[in-house]
C-alpha cells in the first residue's frame, strides 16, 4: 500500500472536499472513498483520501451516477 500523509477526521475532509461530514462517512461506508488511516470509528483519513473525496464530489456534481462512481473506484482498490 502506498505511503499516506496526515490524519484528518470526516469534518476536515468534508470541508476540503466541499461536502458534509455525514456524506464523507457515508461514502467511506459505501466504498466511494477509503479511510486509509483507520477503518474503525472514528474513521481517520489521509491527505490522499481528501483528493479521492474531491474527485468523487466532482463526478457526482457532474451528474455521474453513483453506481458508475462506485464501479470506477472499485477498480482502483478492492474493498
Amino acid at each position: 500500500m502506498p505511503r499516506v500523509h496526515g490524519r484528518l477526521l470526516a469534518a476536515d475532509v468534508a470541508e476540503l472536499a466541499g461536502v458534509s461530514g455525514t456524506t464523507i462517512g457515508q461514502w467511506a461506508r459505501r466504498g466511494y472513498i477509503r479511510s486509509s488511516q483507520s477503518e474503525g470509528e472514528p474513521r481517520v483519513y489521509s491527505v490522499e483520501d481528501v483528493g479521492e473525496a474531491a474527485i468523487v464530489a466532482d463526478l457526482l456534481a457532474r451528474g455521474i451516477r453513483h453506481a458508475d462512481v462506485r464501479r470506477t473506484v472499485g477498480d482502483t482498490y478492492p474493498f
